[in-house]
């Protein structure tokens, strides 16, 4: 079966190109329109989302998973108290890390050879042979090797995603487009707490279905992905610029596309993702069910869901003010609301029960803090500060830094708080305040800016 090519009549449903030049209209400035969300949302729906749904799914169903992996011989003593020890649990948590670690580094000579689309058909069968592999563990050695393979994808993914997005978006909408990323990480970690609770499949008789459900947006965005462009700058550094043009031509709705096709032949952040992940926010999305029992709340899992659900809404909200109040602004207020966040946090985990609610006052900051800056911007500005040419190399590198870190978070947290006990947020707390400092000696604005 062959892809649609770019140059080719319309799809179905599409008018045809040039149709608005024809009625004398070039096309709205806004450039938003059918065929360009349909592209963004196939994107980030076999994409980003699984990204999402892969860090948010071993957090719930913890306990039911170590119990039912524990190496435990059952004719020789009573196993109902058998679990993986911690060290085994967090290589099942930071194995996703590492794994993202290595498809982050090799997503960008693999786009430069298939392509963007080709690339996340390859990173598909990935995501299914790690679904199966997590499903039908029977030890934790299996199942480690599963989210390594998972990360491998979701290392992918993260690359060409805020890619592709960036290169089919008109500039005056890039930013509310380029939040679809995270706010589709938001959604897939929304959706695999829910899934993830006891009542739901997080128990010993549905978990291995929680494991395999990624199967079922791979499988969907691989059909969807016959309906979509290549990436134009992609097609531009391939030389294909008839391809390139027709692409744009149906992605606008317009004739008048030279312009753009210009830019892009003559094109022919690195420590923003390492803040991001150093803030601390994946120890919430990880272990978050575990801290708020910590801090003496009887309900750990609805308090996760309600975070999850706070994330999601936050992140459709700095869709709206990241083209207003531009990307420098955002991050630093949403690092320094981090920095509150995690102070009260510090402080609930220090009083337990006589303060409970206010441990979930000041995880909802964090997140909507995270949610408004840190959790999207790094994403969106990878494309803005490089040039075509340089992106898949450079989001490469970036989003490396990215996994590294959370890796490192997702290793250390768990012995962190062995040792740290209720101040372990304090680390987090000033990691963010130097994040703060940076943004604001380092890091440009580049709101309605294309590296040339």
């Amino acid at each position: 079966m062959e892809m649609a090519a770019e140059d080719e009549a319309p799809l179905l449903g599409e008018p045809a190109v040039g149709a608005e030049a024809q009625d004398g209209r070039e096309g709205s400035k806004d450039g938003f329109n059918g065929y360009l969300i349909f592209c963004v949302f196939v994107a980030v729906f076999g994409g980003t989302f699984q990204f999402g749904y892969n860090t948010g799914v071993v957090n719930s169903p913890e306990d039911v998973i170590r119990h039912a992996l524990a190496d435990c011989d059952s004719s020789k003593r009573d196993c109902s108290d058998a679990a993986l020890s911690d060290a085994f649990w967090s290589a099942v948590v930071a194995m996703f890390a590492v794994g993202g670690l290595f498809g982050a580094l090799a997503a960008g000579a693999v786009v430069q050879h298939l392509g963007i689309r080709k690339t996340y058909l390859v990173n598909n069968l990935l995501l299914v042979a790690a679904a199966l592999l997590m499903a039908l563990a029977r030890s934790a050695s299996v199942l480690i090797i599963g989210r390594l393979v998972v990360g491998i994808a979701g290392g992918v993914t993260t690359v060409i995603t805020p890619m592709y997005i960036s290169d089919i978006s008109p500039l005056a909408v890039r930013g509310t487009l380029g939040v679809m990323t995270q706010l589709a990480i938001t959604l897939g970690i929304l959706i695999a707490q829910c899934l993830g609770l006891g009542s739901v499949l997080g128990n010993s008789a549905g978990w291995r279905y929680l494991l395999a459900l990624p199967i079922v947006p791979a499988v969907l965005q691989t059909i969807l992905l016959f309906w979509t462009p290549e990436s134009p700058a992609i097609s531009v550094a391939h030389k294909q610029i008839e391809q390139a043009t027709g692409t744009l031509r149906r992605l606008r709705r317009r004739q008048a596309v030279e312009d753009e096709i210009a830019v892009l032949q003559e094109e022919v952040n690195r420590n923003a993702q390492a803040t991001q992940q150093l803030t601390g926010i994946n120890a919430i999305f990880y272990f978050s069910a575990g801290i708020f029992e910590t801090a003496g709340l009887s309900n750990g899992d609805s308090a996760t869901i309600v975070v999850g659900a706070v994330n999601v809404v936050m992140t459709i909200v700095a869709s709206q003010l990241m083209d207003r109040l531009g990307r420098r602004v955002l991050l630093g207020s949403g690092l320094l609301g981090m920095v509150i966040g995690f102070v009260l946090l510090t402080v609930a985990l220090a009083v337990k029960a006589s303060v409970s609610a206010l441990a979930l006052i000041g995880v909802a900051l964090v997140v909507v803090a995270f949610a408004l800056g840190p959790g999207a911007i790094p994403w969106l500005m990878i494309p803005e500060l490089f040039a075509s040419d340089k992106v898949a190399a450079a989001a490469a590198i970036c989003v490396a830094a990215n996994w590294l870190f959370n890796f490192i978070v997702g290793m250390t947290f768990q012995p962190l708080q062995s040792a740290m006990g209720e101040y372990v947020f304090l680390v987090f707390v000033v990691l963010a305040a130097l994040g703060v400092g940076f943004t604001a000696t380092a890091v440009p604005e580049t709101r309605g800016k294309k590296a040339a």
